[in-house]
Order: structure tokens, then sequence, then C-alpha cells
């Protein structure tokens, strides 16, 4: 089992075997870059190739300073400072060639990296997605400003 994440208030938390996978993630993707980050926002997404779902599956993890989708905890598929990030957007277009459900993509357009797109068939994944990523990007935009 993944070891227990301690906040950053080093209050250890009850076991989430999730959130304890996550801050593992975390920790050793791209050998520990982002060890110190924390961690308020993860969810597992499929991994689309087209319209056809793999089987496989990315986590997701949005810290206070960047948006992550890691395929493990060596390989890193995406990543991009909140900072840099310019636009979110949700569309909806498209099925799933296996169910025949609707696909929805929430697209993340970046200064730096390259743009990037989240899909699933699961429409309050992307919603919740959407909302956090948007709170968490007008928060350090904010802080931003107050620095300078």
């Amino acid at each position: 089992r993944h070891p227990r994440y301690i906040n950053t208030k080093n209050i250890l938390e009850p076991y989430d075997e999730d959130y304890a996978e996550a801050n593992q993630i975390l920790i050793k993707v791209e050998t520990g870059k982002y060890s110190k980050h924390s961690i308020r926002y993860f969810a597992e997404f499929p991994i689309y190739k087209k319209t056809k779902q793999t089987e496989e599956e990315g986590m997701l993890i949005v810290t206070e300073q960047a948006l992550l989708f890691c395929k493990s905890e060596k390989k890193l598929l995406y990543s991009s400072q909140l900072g840099e990030i310019t636009d979110i957007a949700v569309y909806e277009g498209g099925t799933d060639d296996k169910t025949r459900q609707k696909l929805y993509h929430l697209y993340v357009y970046s200064k730096k990296n390259r743009n990037y797109v989240f899909e699933t068939v699961h429409y309050s994944l992307i919603d919740k997605t959407y909302s956090i990523l948007s709170k968490e990007k007008a928060t350090k935009a904010r802080v931003s400003k107050k620095q300078s």
C-alpha cells in the first residue's frame, strides 16, 4: 500500500488509498520536481486515442502551482504551471467508440506548454475538474498580482 499523506500542517490524515496514490505520484514524478507541492485536487481520467478509450487511466493532479497528468510515477503526460494556463473550456463532441456515450472534453490552453485535452464520458468529472482548475487558476492570479 502507498504511504499515508501528511498534509501541509503536518497532520496525519486518516488513510485514503486514492489520495496516497496521488501523493506518491506527485513525489516521484519528474524525479521529485513536484514533491513540495500540496495536492488541491486529483482524479483518474481515462486515456483516449482519438475517440477510442484505451485500457489505461491517468492521474490528473492539481496543486497550488501546477496541473499534472501522469500515466504512472515515471510517466508524465502533461504539465503546466497554473499561471501559464490562459484558458480552460468544456465541450461536448463525438461518442465513445465502445459505449456509444457522448464524450466531454476539457481543453487546457497554456502559454508555454502545448495545449491538452482531457476526455471522458462522465460529465460530472469534467465539470468538477473545470471548477477546481478555474478556482485554483484565479487564486494563483490573485497571489501573483499581490506579489508584483
